[in-house]
């Protein structure tokens, strides 16, 4: 037997006469989970007497939202994914189940990521788990998913590089290497300037004192 809008998702009935029957079902409901188990009761009445369990059990304890679902919840690490971490978000509202005289200081709350998804992955794997305490007691889990799919990457993904990485990283290498070549270029080119300045500089110097030789030598003819 189960309902899941009564929370029941399991059950087994046992039957020895009318007046002697059992029924052992399993309860879960926004988070609290319950295991009712009824012995000695009777046909008509088994099924009232579950109800009537769960309605003093659900009464008893007060449910705490810790989180809602859809929520952000950290970064899961991609092996050779074309990206390397992805966010992941609670597949489901997490609660806490507390007596109704007890503290919600009592919850606190820690993200388990796995650490061996490797791409190719698909939107809705889950990654890891959000685990609820209360005064250290695990008392609930809520998965976590990724919501987009993931490619396996390039090589440098095996670098843990991402693929949007190495283009940016092809980028600089282009950019800096034009740079590179763009400065040696220039330099280049000044060295060449100055080489041939000089030499004009040169030719200059040797033909002025070419004119000023023969000058001398004119100035000797006439005297």
């Amino acid at each position: 037997m189960s309902d899941k809008e009564s929370g029941v998702y399991a059950g087994k009935t046992g039957y020895w006469d009318t007046y002697n029957c059992s029924i052992a079902l399993g309860y879960k409901k926004d988070g609290l989970s319950l295991f009712v188990v009824i012995m000695g009761d009777t046909v008509a009445e088994r099924t009232k007497d579950v109800k009537k369990l769960i309605q003093y059990a659900t009464a008893k304890v007060e449910g705490q939202k810790v989180i809602g679902s859809g929520k952000e919840s950290g970064r899961v690490r991609i092996k050779h994914g074309a990206k390397t971490s992805v966010t992941a978000y609670t597949a489901e509202t997490g609660y806490a189940y507390l007596p109704k005289e007890a503290s919600a200081k009592l919850i606190s709350t820690k993200t388990v990521m796995r650490d061996d998804v490797e791409a190719p992955v698909k939107a809705g794997t889950v990654v890891g788990t959000y685990q609820i305490y209360v005064a250290d007691e695990l008392v609930n889990e809520v998965n976590l998913v990724i919501t987009e799919d993931i490619d396996q990457g390039w090589f440098p993904s095996y670098l843990g590089i991402s693929n949007f990485a190495t283009i940016i990283i092809c980028i600089v290498f282009i950019l800096l290497l034009t740079l590179f070549l763009t400065i040696s270029i220039t330099k280049a080119r000044n060295r060449r300037r100055k080489r041939m300045m000089k030499k004009q500089r040169i030719m200059e110097i040797a033909m002025e004192e070419m004119r000023r030789e023969q000058e001398r030598k004119e100035r000797d003819w006439r005297f």
